[in-house]
């Protein structure tokens, strides 16, 4: 009997090394209380290989949040999945007064971003449109009939943004799709071309870097000015979602740790959120004020492989990551 106590208590300690080791990996301490870590079922047998999950979506789910560049109570979020689709809202929200404003309805392609000229610049048919903040004068920017443009982003100050074209070159077997960056006017007057293949992330820091990704590649950043590239090889394919702090200094991101930062000079990586199987950070966005964080958290629910189940919610928290809140919009 004091036999197997002992065996008890040794797997217990041991198990609960494993994930103080699994911590400290990821440079992190700080992990949801709410999380309960339950894995995704495992994927069928070799005999159902061809087989797909269905996945399905809460109708609450809500996606894309973006700070107000020039006031950190007022946010952007996206109806992702709300039914019909045809009914998928921008939303704007005071997160003082709690009103919120429809500002636009039908289905974007990236995620909208709000410049510090008050417009907000939108994804719509592979085309890239501008609407006021208060929901007017929806313009179209790009008119390109034979390409398309994706992943637009305003730099700084608001008076340029830069999109991925992507168009095909027409070739004896088959056409070649082509891409780069083009660089726009807040009018939608074309500027510059970059030759980057990537899509833009996150341009809007006072040094001017533009970041950019692609599938599995590592992250680089753009110094439009100079036309010069920097590959961050620290960061990689499998961390997303990168957003700078308004200084240009850190650059904040998720990983298969969680919810993480990077100095841009130094190359120190910081973990501020861990993350398990069944939540998520997504969709980070820092306030102008540098005081708090605003991002997606999803959640997985999963009874089994073949049908798994999403729902989501919008979060606050410190910029190091601590006093996370839920943002109740309803």
């Amino acid at each position: 009997m004091q036999m197997k106590l002992y065996i008890l208590l040794l797997a217990l300690l041991v198990l609960s090394a494993c994930k103080k080791d699994a911590n400290k990996a990821c440079g992190c301490s700080n992990s949801s209380s709410a999380c309960t870590d339950l894995p995704l079922p495992p994927p069928p047998g070799k005999d159902d290989i061809y087989s797909q999950p269905n996945y399905f979506f809460d109708p609450s789910y809500v996606d894309y949040p973006y700070f107000n560049p020039n006031n950190d109570n007022e946010i952007l979020y996206y109806a992702r999945y709300a039914i019909p689709l045809q009914q998928q809202q921008l939303i704007k929200y005071n997160l003082a007064t709690h009103q919120k404003q429809l500002l636009f309805t039908g289905q974007l392609l990236s995620r909208p971003k709000w410049g510090r000229n008050g417009w907000i610049l939108l994804n719509v048919n592979s085309q890239i449109y501008k609407i006021r903040e208060d929901g007017s004068n929806l313009t179209q920017l790009t008119f390109d009939s034979l390409g398309s443009n994706y992943n637009p982003e305003w730099n700084y100050t608001g008076d340029k943004f830069v999109v991925k074209h992507q168009y095909k070159k027409p070739g004896v077997k088959a056409d070649t799709l082509m891409s780069f960056l083009l660089v726009y006017d807040e009018d939608g007057q074309p500027l510059d071309t970059l030759n980057a293949f990537a899509y833009p992330k996150c341009w809007q820091n006072q040094k001017g870097l533009l970041l950019v990704s692609e599938g599995s590649s590592p992250f680089s950043v753009w110094d439009i000015f100079n036309h010069s590239e920097t590959v961050l090889h620290s960061l990689k394919g499998e961390d997303q979602n990168p957003f700078w702090s308004p200084d240009g200094n850190e650059l904040y991101y998720t990983s298969k740790c969680g919810l993480s930062k990077i100095n841009y000079a130094s190359g120190k990586k910081n973990c501020l959120k861990t993350r398990c199987a069944n939540e998520s950070y997504n969709s980070i966005c820092i306030s102008s004020s540098s005081q708090k964080i605003l991002c997606m958290k999803e959640h997985l629910k999963a009874p089994n492989w073949y049908n798994q189940y999403y729902s989501s919610k919008l979060v606050l928290m410190n910029l190091d990551g601590s006093n996370e809140k839920e943002i109740n919009m309803y």
